[in-house]
Parts: C-alpha cells; structure tokens; sequence
C-alpha cells in the first residue's frame, strides 16, 4: 500500500476516492462491509500517502481547462459532444473559469488502477480481520493449498455471526469506546453545541430531493455518497465529564475546549459566511454551495492559515456557545494541532484499530477539514484515558434512562422493598399492557482487540454479559414471585420479560435459550435497539385494542 500510495498526495487520493461509488462488487456489496473497507483504504491514505502539498491539484480560475484530470475531461466533454464539440467545451471552459474550484491536473489513467488496487488490498486486510473475529468467536477454519480458507461445521456458530452482522448492518449506536451512549439530539434546531456532520450514505438513501432544494439540478433518486446527522457535542461532554481531568492531563487540553473547537469548526464548515439571517443574504447563498459538496464528498477547504483559525475558532466559541465553552486562542491552536494530520499523528494510524482520525489536513494557506471523520474521533477520544471503571456504568444508566423518556415511556426506577425485607434494585423497568420488560443496564469499555477476534478479551466479555443474564433474569422471577411489595405493586402484570441493555450492539455467543426471549431477539440488547424494541411492542399492544 505504501509503495503505490506514496505516489500522489493524501488530499489528491481523498479527493479521487471520494468520487467513487460506494460499492465494491455484487458479491459483497452489504452496507458494512462497503464501511469497513472504506474506512481502512482512508486509513492506509492518510497514514501512507506523500505528505507534501498536493502538487496535483491547481484552481480552475488558474489553469488551462484542457489540463484538468491530464486531458481526459477534455476527452470525454468531446466524445459526447460530437459535432458541437468546440462549442461544448467552449463552455465549459467559460463556466468553469468564472468560479474557483480546486481540480486535478497530474492524472493518469493508471492513477485510478492504483486506487482500485488499494481498496482491494484494504477488502483483503478486511477479510482476513474478519476471519481473525469469527475465530474468536469460536468458528473453525480450514486454510486451502493456495493461501485461502474455508469456514466448516460450527452451523450453530455460522447462524450466530450471520444473526450479529444483521443486527450491525440495521445501525449501531454511536458509543464512545468509554461505554457511554451518545442519544441524537431531541429537536435539531436546539440552542448549543449541536452539529450538523457529513457522514458516509453506506444505506444509499435518496438525496435528490434534498440536493434540489439546496440549488443542485439531480434526479429525485439520486443518491450522494454523503447524507447529513447531528451530533451533540453538549451532550458528548456532559456525559464524559467524570472523564474530564483525566483528558486534560492525557491531552494538555480541557475537554470543554476539544468540544467547542470541534464546534466551532462545524460551524465554519456548515456557514462559511457566518449565520443566516435577514441582514446576510449571502450566507444562504455560501450554506447551500457547501451543503451541496459535503453531501457529494463529506470534506471541504477553510482558507485560513494555523494562527487566524485559532482566533476564529476562540472568538466563535465566545459568541455562539455558552460561558463554559469559552475559550481562547492559545487552547484553541492546542486542540487544532491536535486533530491535524501530523508525521506523529502517521506513525499512529493503525489500519486495524480504525485510527487515530485526522479532522484537518494542512494545505498552503488553509486546511482541509474531512468533517465526516468526527462521529469516530469522538467515539475513540478516551481510549488510553484513565479513569475509574465503575463511573460510566452510572453515566450510561441515566441517559438510557433519559432515552427511555424522550421515547414516550414511564418507567420504574427503584430500590424495590419486598414484604420480607429483602432488596432488589431495578435500573429501568417499562409496563406495556400486562407485560413488565425489566431492563438491567451494563457497560463495558469496548477494548481496540475485541475488532481483531482476541479470544481472550472476547470470553471474558461472555463471562461479564454471562453474570448480566443472570441477574437480570433472577431480578424478574424475584418479582414474578413477589408481584406486591412495600414499594411497588405489579399485581397486575402476567409476564415479566428481561433484557441487558448495554451501549454496545454485543455478540451473543450461544442459541441457548437463556440468551434469547423467543422472538427471535437476543436477551442482550445494545440501547438503541432496546428503545426499538419497546416501541414495537407499545405499537402491537395499542393496535390490539383497537
């Protein structure tokens, strides 16, 4: 990979790459897959691509249009074109010189070649870390004279990993690695640190309409590489604030100062021009041409040099967040350094942990800002962050609990006193109907190996969720058994049904009844689907009487 990637800039492959489908081939063409190889060609091309300036690339208002992508623009624009061919470039030529767009001029056709051979490099590195999980998860393999392997037996297994990589592939949570659950906001307009993000469109929903209404001339059906979420930042730092002083001596930098900087720069990238109102019509006008290219390639270009962005950054957070988001410049240059594409930050990049991520690359007079990178640098922030194991377990409670109600749900969270005295404490317990889903929250830390199958972390992993199980499903007979207490009255429910709720969507390990409620849903649930789960049922119950 390092041989062909040192080729051409880190900005010159990101900007080629980004402009592919995302595809790989009809037969693995599944949405996770596509994600995960993506993620590690990105990888390998900032951690191995030439580290100069992007030699390739000049403005369209300062080159010649016969040079863009080394002439086959030029090429191709003609053999469309036919007998109007020198009137069609013509204009082109006139089009695209009234407004300064950066375009590819050192290309060759081998150039693309080289960039499909990387991704098939990365879908075999993909593979083979595959193979490497399905080991550790008790699969059986047997390699073939040529190098390759074959799974066998273990069918009971087989279904297992088929049963988790469907559940994947419906969408995970996003969790920091920490163990914490970072809900979406619950109104996208809200006051704060709520960020629109760029983020791969791996379900190839339908962009079209949206591209429309922001000036673009698409198809309905189109779909752009990219859609847009919202991350909340605010909430992001609430709930890692038991966090917060070990991050300030890991990184030199306060977490309330990382969270607004990342803030503030996503205000820049979503309106270059500043808020739109009334009094500025041309933000509207720079919101729309920016939403447009972050919904095709998820990165755009700050022109501002290292010094001014610090200063814009400090003098943002002062005016758009609030007091504790506050800061200065010297802060802001910390964090900005940072999350810069460094030859240190290179020597880290490891294709298998996924990361570190860069959310800027330096380029003459500016930055380029790969926006779409940030859900995952949150979500791996905290690994080497020392803390105390048991502070994000109560964190996690309450804002599942927080879910729980934004959801429409009430809920029982409580010692519960039976009449004889003895105790049991319930962390979420939801009536529907004559039914009691009791709800037992855990959350672990997800290590970086647990990606890579080490059979080690992944059975003591079992062994955890294994001891959740069985807690949760003792706490439901004990009210099963005992319907009426000092505290509590659930005389009349007429079954109790338990699940383990973690941050995580986690592999369940056996068909063993214990571990599945027979719908076909595991006992041990990851938030998001919990909530889901819930939904449905309330949904079923109120449709049944009708």
């Amino acid at each position: 990979m390092a041989d062909v990637l040192q080729s051409h800039s880190v900005r010159f492959w990101i900007h080629l790459y980004r402009r592919l489908d995302l595809s790989l081939s009809f037969e693995h063409g599944d949405s996770v897959t596509v994600a995960l190889v993506r993620r590690i060609t990105e990888l390998a091309i900032f951690k191995h691509a030439n580290a100069r300036a992007a030699w390739e690339m000049e403005l369209t208002t300062e080159v010649a249009p016969s040079r863009i992508y080394g002439g086959f623009t030029e090429k191709a624009l003609r053999a469309v074109a036919g007998d109007d061919a020198d009137l069609v470039f013509s204009q082109f030529s006139d089009a695209i010189a009234a407004v300064p767009m950066w375009v590819v001029t050192d290309f060759k056709s081998t150039d693309l070649y080289d960039l499909f051979l990387i991704e098939g490099l990365a879908y075999q590195y993909w593979r083979v870390t595959a193979m490497m999980r399905s080991v550790g998860k008790g699969r059986r393999l047997a390699f073939t004279p040529d190098g390759d392997w074959n799974y066998f037996g273990d069918e009971d297994v087989g279904r297992l990993i088929s049963s988790f990589d469907s559940r994947v592939t419906r969408g995970a949570p996003l969790s920091t690695l920490a163990g914490v659950w970072l809900r979406g906001p619950s109104y996208r307009d809200q006051p704060g640190n709520n960020q629109r993000v760029p983020a791969y469109n791996f379900w190839q929903e339908p962009t079209g309409e949206v591209l429309n209404n922001l000036g673009a001339d698409v198809p309905d059906t189109y779909v752009s590489n990219f859609t847009m979420v919202w991350i909340d930042l605010d909430a992001f730092t609430r709930l890692h604030a038991f966090l917060a002083p070990h991050f300030e001596e890991r990184f030199k930098y306060s977490l309330k100062g990382f969270s607004s900087t990342l803030g503030a720069l996503a205000l820049i990238g979503n309106y270059p021009e500043g808020p739109i109102d009334d009094d500025n019509p041309e933000a509207l006008i720079a919101f729309k041409k920016v939403a447009i290219g972050l919904l095709n390639v998820g990165y755009m270009r700050v022109n501002m040099p290292r010094e001014t962005l610090g200063s814009v950054v400090a003098t943002i957070s002062r005016s758009a967040f609030s007091p504790d988001y506050h800061i200065g410049k010297d802060e802001a240059l910390a964090v900005l350094d940072d999350i810069v594409l460094s030859d240190e930050m290179r020597s880290r990049i490891s294709l298998w942990s996924g990361g570190p991520l860069p959310f800027l690359v330096s380029e003459p007079g500016g930055f380029l800002m790969i926006f779409d990178n940030l859900p995952e640098i949150l979500q791996k922030k905290f690994v080497g962050v020392k803390h105390k194991t048991t502070q994000h377990g109560t964190v996690f409670e309450d804002e599942f609990r927080a879910g729980l109600g934004a959801a429409g749900f009430n809920f029982d969270h409580l010692v519960i006193k039976e009449y004889g005295g003895r105790k049991r404490e319930i962390d979420a317990a939801v009536r529907i109907g004559e039914r009691l889903y009791v709800l037992e929250c855990l959350s672990m830390e997800l290590p970086l190996d647990f990606e890579i199958g080490s059979k080690k972390t992944i059975d003591r992993r079992n062994e955890l969720l294994e001891e959740k199980i069985t807690q949760a499903q003792s706490l439901a007979e004990f009210l099963k058994e005992n319907q009426k207490g000092t505290n509590y009255d659930y005389s009349d429910v007429s079954e109790f049904i338990h699940y383990v709720v973690t941050p995580f969507i986690e592999w369940t390990g056996s068909e063993n009844e214990k571990y599945w409620d027979g719908f076909g849903n595991p006992r041990i649930l990851s938030s998001n689907e919990a909530i889901e789960l819930l939904v449905l049922r309330r949904r079923e119950h109120q449709a049944a009487l009708i």
